[in-house]
């Protein structure tokens, strides 16, 4: 579902037919963990722009669910503002590459509060390139 949901938030800011899953459900292994990842990589529209793609890739499906825009929809009238949640996690270099991910928690430190979440990990990399953009 969320290589779907990707496929379809890419196609609104991509070159028609440059969509392609290059990898689905690949396995990566680390010291303690398997990570399952799938890539999909596709052409941008020569009009799109950073504020663009932040449109249309954020919040990311694993976190709002689908349909994705009623999801979003749903999530601001029935909850209260979140907070430091989830969203984009990374770097512009100044050669416009650039690398980002979605954090699952994040760390608030507030000096009079005490922590009130802790880091436990990263969902769903974007590596996005001048020429180019890969998930």
């Amino acid at each position: 579902m969320i290589t779907d949901l990707m496929r379809n938030d890419l196609g609104k800011i991509s070159k028609e037919g440059s969509v392609h899953v290059q990898n689905l459900f690949s396995v990566e292994k680390y010291k303690t963990i398997f990570q399952m990842t799938s890539t999909i990589q596709s052409e941008l529209l020569d009009s799109i722009e950073w504020k663009d793609i932040f449109k249309e890739l954020f919040p990311g499906g694993s976190i709002t669910g689908a349909p994705k825009l009623r999801a979003m929809q749903l999530i601001q009238e029935l909850e209260k503002p979140r907070g430091v949640y989830t969203g984009a996690i990374g770097v512009i270099q100044p050669n416009q590459n650039a690398v980002f991910s979605i954090g699952i928690r994040t760390l608030e430190l507030k000096k009079e509060k005490e922590i009130l979440e802790s880091v436990r990990g990263l969902l769903g990399i974007l590596i996005l390139k001048k020429n180019g953009l890969k998930f």
